[in-house]
């Protein structure tokens, strides 16, 4: 098998998780533990082809911490605690997914 070969299984799965996580109604915590462990699959290999969207991943985990469970009320409350963190979240997520 050509390294080419090998990279495809990895990056097809990482890009499957984030499109599915990118359009889904509720981004739980638990997809985006998901990405990471399929973004550090990825990168396992050299000739991975979504490098890029891996590190916007591990940008987005730590707001996702921020949004749930750390700063919940104020997501519940429309502040702007709460809506900065989920946007840039999903900013990211959206980012990585057209990469």
């Amino acid at each position: 098998m050509c390294i080419r070969d090998r990279r495809t299984p990895f990056d097809a799965a990482f890009a499957a998780v984030l499109l599915f996580t990118t359009t889904s109604r509720v981004i739980s915590p638990q997809y985006v533990v998901w990405l990471i462990g399929l973004a550090a699959v990825c990168l396992t290999t050299r000739t991975t082809r979504q490098r890029l969207p891996a590190v916007l991943v591990l940008i987005a985990a730590p707001l996702t911490q921020l949004e749930f469970p750390v700063w919940f009320s104020h997501v519940s409350h429309s502040d702007w605690q709460g809506v900065v963190p989920l946007a840039l979240r999903n900013g990211l997520l959206v980012a990585a997914t057209v990469i």
